[in-house]
């Protein structure tokens, strides 16, 4: 492999993506299914749509794998400073708590 790029703005990436639940059309047996729509899919990522005469025809699922991946570890890094931003508030909220207390048992000295 060469010229080798962590993939940028995958959450925003896959926030871009719809996905839906379909059936195939007699062709293809009928069956209920879920998946993308590809047109859709080739606005955000058109790397992953093959194409044929000019129309979408279908979606590389298998290589979405890397996006959303990163997607979730970029969530994950989210959840991570939200829960060090929660604790840090929490534990503010315990030491105004004690102060307020302390106030009140001196009757407001």
């Amino acid at each position: 492999k060469t010229d080798v790029e962590n993939i940028d703005n995958a959450l925003a990436l896959v926030e871009q993506l719809r996905g839906v639940s379909f059936d195939w059309i007699e062709m293809n047996a009928g069956k209920h299914d879920f998946g993308f729509i590809a047109e859709e899919v080739a606005k955000v990522l058109p790397e992953l749509v093959k194409v044929e005469d000019g129309e979408a025809i279908g979606v590389a699922y298998h290589r979405l794998t890397a996006i959303t991946v990163e997607a979730i570890k970029a969530q994950q890094d989210q959840i991570e400073s939200l829960t060090t931003e929660r604790d840090d508030l929490q534990s503010r909220i315990e030491r105004l708590e004690a102060l307020v207390g302390a106030l009140i048992e001196n009757g407001g000295e």
